[in-house]
């Protein structure tokens, strides 16, 4: 088990490397409940998923997730 975090941080720490080089500003969550406040709070332009969340499950996390990026796309179409 403690190998599969070593090589899951060392995968994360990776793509960290990369989107900074490129210019990305790094967000990171410790686990799903957090990121679900984050999606709502802020506006993300890309959002790179850990897979096996247990807390909450993919699926909620995914829903909430759609129903964050619904409601940016609207305000959006409506301050046009």
């Amino acid at each position: 088990a403690e190998e599969g975090k070593a090589q899951s941080q060392e995968g994360r720490n990776v793509i960290k490397e990369y989107a900074s080089l490129e210019g990305y500003i790094i967000d990171e969550a410790e686990n799903g409940e957090e990121a679900i406040e984050r999606v709502y709070e802020s506006d993300y332009d890309v959002i790179i998923m850990d897979i096996p969340m247990r807390e909450p499950n993919l699926i909620i996390f995914h829903i909430h997730t759609r129903q964050a990026l619904m409601n940016i796309f609207k305000e959006r179409m409506i301050s046009r």
